[in-house]
């Protein structure tokens, strides 16, 4: 069994580190499927103009 000893400014501090780091990691995956979904637009226009 784990004891954490933090007091309640550590913990705060924790949770607002992982609050971070979880919005800059779902910051990424947005950016990453918002790239590849504008890339996705833009060849489905491409075909559509060929057409």
């Amino acid at each position: 069994m784990f004891i954490f000893n933090l007091n309640k400014k550590e913990s705060k501090m924790n949770e607002d580190r992982i609050k971070g780091q979880w919005k800059q990691l779902a910051g990424k995956i947005k950016e990453r499927y918002g790239i590849a979904h504008d890339e996705a637009r833009k060849q489905v226009k491409k075909f559509h103009d060929s057409l």
